[in-house]
Parts: C-alpha cells; structure tokens; sequence
C-alpha cells in the first residue's frame, strides 16, 4: 500500500478546465482534462506547451455544481509526455474566501 507523502492530499477525478494565458495577446480559452487537483494545485493534459511562471486563469467546471470556479495560477512546470499529450503542474494563487470553500467542497464531493 502506498503512503499519501504530499501535505494536501490530491483528487484523481478528471473534470474538464478551461485556461487562458494572463499578460497574453492570445484572449482564447483552451481546453484540458485535470490529472489530479488539491487544495494548492493541480495536474492538467491539454495540448499547449505551458511556459513555467506563466500566469494563467482556469475556470474549473464540475457536475452537478451551478458555477464554474475561477481561479489564477501559476504554472510551475510543464512537460510532453510519450503519449504526445503535454502535462502541466499549476498552483493556485492566493483566494478568495468564497473560492476556498468551493474548492474545499469540490474536494469532498470528490473524495
């Protein structure tokens, strides 16, 4: 059996996010599927070659919920897996209150 070694325990659910570049001329959502999200970050597959420290904002959309999360990360790294799909590790910036307790929710549904 493995042991959880990370301090924020990680959801393995895919959910569909949408991202966008901060600072970019590009305006444009792109599409990606969440790996894993916890409390501070999350793993996504998309189809970008993400720039590491680049500014993004995802909007998170989750069955069942009536809103689509919105937060700021920051991508910490990003690399072209063998199966030519690009992985992404984001952290989230700091939130709003009423954004850490829909994630907080989003994680217990899941969990």
């Amino acid at each position: 059996m493995t042991r959880e070694r990370r301090e924020y325990p990680r959801v393995s659910q895919p959910l569909t996010v949408k991202y966008r570049i901060q600072g970019s001329l590009d305006t444009l959502w792109h599409e990606a599927t969440t790996v894993n999200v916890s409390a501070i970050g999350m793993r996504m597959r998309g189809s970008e070659l993400l720039e590491p420290d680049a500014a993004i904002e995802v909007a998170l959309e989750v069955p069942g919920f009536k809103e689509v999360l919105r937060l700021r990360c920051r991508v910490i790294w990003a690399q072209l897996q063998a199966s030519q799909v690009i992985e992404s590790g984001v952290e989230f910036e700091p939130m709003k209150p009423e954004q850490e307790t829909k994630l907080d929710q989003l994680l217990r549904f899941f969990h």
